[in-house]
This record gives C-alpha cells, sequence and structure tokens, in this order.
C-alpha cells in the first residue's frame, strides 16, 4: 500500500509538470525571444497526456482497480515513459530557449 502511495504522489507530481509545461508553452509562444515556441507545444502535448494517463493507472491501482489490459508492467513502462518524456521535454525547452 505504501509503494502505491509512493507511486501515486510520484505520477502526481509528473502530472503536475507536465500541466505545468504545457500551459507554459502556451503562454509563452507569442514571445519575439524563442527559437522555435511551437516544437515546445508539440512535445508539451503528448508528455501532459502521458503523464495524465500515467496517473489516472496509479490511482486506479492504488483503489485496487487496475486498468484490464495493462498489468503492472504496462503501468511500470507507462510511469517510465512519462519520465523519459517529461526529461524530453526539458531538453528541448533547453534548445529552443532564449536567442
Amino acid at each position: 500500500m505504501l509503494l502505491r502511495s509512493v507511486w501515486v504522489l510520484f505520477t502526481a507530481l509528473l502530472a503536475l509538470i507536465g500541466a505545468l509545461d504545457l500551459l507554459g508553452s502556451i503562454l509563452e509562444s507569442g514571445s519575439r525571444f524563442l527559437r522555435d515556441p511551437a516544437t515546445r507545444i508539440a512535445f508539451a502535448i503528448p508528455t501532459a497526456i502521458v503523464c495524465f494517463a500515467a496517473l489516472f493507472v496509479a490511482v486506479r491501482s492504488l483503489r485496487d482497480r487496475p486498468v484490464r489490459r495493462l498489468g503492472r508492467s504496462g503501468a511500470f513502462t507507462l510511469t517510465l515513459l512519462a519520465v523519459l518524456m517529461t526529461f524530453i521535454f526539458v531538453i528541448v525547452s533547453i534548445l529552443s530557449g532564449p536567442l
């Protein structure tokens, strides 16, 4: 139970980061100091979707109602993908940063 709670907190943090990244990318899209704001938005949208999907799977697992076709390995893979996509978004944000 403790491990599942930590998993939910971790994925909730990832979902919060994904949502804030998406919001920040949209708000800064009109800035003339960014090289390519559309690329940031294009990476932020799937990152936020995967982060929220990982949160959904973790919450369902906490309530002992796991997603039918997604076992523990699939849930772990989805969480790992959310972490990876968040890191990729950070790299894209750094590369498309100020001129």
